[in-house]
């Protein structure tokens, strides 16, 4: 965060905008609202299949509390969010799997 208190390191500064999803891909309501084994596998490895897509990633420990849907994380004490900026800086290492999608229609 920025001296005016806005989130700077991620984006662009603010500048790249998405549109507001209205509802849910049929995939994720299938993969979310399902018991076939194509849920099953991504429930089990959600995380796994989350990491290499994130903008961002947050460091806890993971105490799994036993139960079904939806995922949750408990965490006590401070968060910490490492976050990679849109654009690599000449000589710095890119963060994360730089990795975006684009749709024409």
């Amino acid at each position: 965060m920025n001296s005016s208190k806005k989130y700077s390191k991620c984006c662009h500064d603010g500048k790249v905008r998405f549109p507001n999803l209205t509802e849910a891909p049929d995939l994720f309501k299938e993969l979310f609202c399902s018991n076939s084994q194509e849920a099953k596998n991504y429930h089990q490895h959600i995380r796994k299949y989350n990491a290499p897509l994130a903008f961002e990633s947050m460091g806890a420990e993971i105490n799994a509390t036993p139960g079904t849907r939806p995922y949750s994380v408990r965490i006590h004490g401070q968060i910490y969010l490492m976050v990679s900026p849109l654009y690599s800086n000449e000589g710095n290492k890119p963060g994360y799997g730089k990795l975006y999608l684009f749709d024409s229609k």
